[in-house]
């Protein structure tokens, strides 16, 4: 079945609406769902094989532009048929596709 990239530069990787009710939801359909999102005091614990997190630090406003650029770099890198931008700011990654 076909990747999806979840991505957030702001939310915690266990944010409700993206990580319990997207990514588990598609995960639990077959896809295989990779989320990357701001790390948080709780450490994600795999339960499901097709459900893959990895976490970035939290950053300032100003220091932000560096985590897009690894956004891009790892969405143009990846297999995913579908990219999820969960920030309006990261719609300029879209852009160079």
């Amino acid at each position: 079945m076909d990747e999806i990239l979840i991505m957030s530069s702001v939310h915690c990787w266990n944010d409700v609406r993206m990580f319990h009710r997207e990514a588990n939801s598609l995960a639990e359909n077959g896809y295989k769902v990779r989320v990357i999102a701001v790390e948080t005091e709780t450490q994600y614990v795999r339960k499901n094989d097709k459900l893959e997190v990895e976490t970035i630090r939290k950053t300032s406003f100003c220091r932000r532009y560096k985590v897009w650029y690894q956004f891009y770099r790892i969405a143009k890198g990846s297999n995913a048929k579908i990219i999820i931008l969960h920030d309006p700011e990261l719609y300029i990654i879209a852009y160079f596709f």
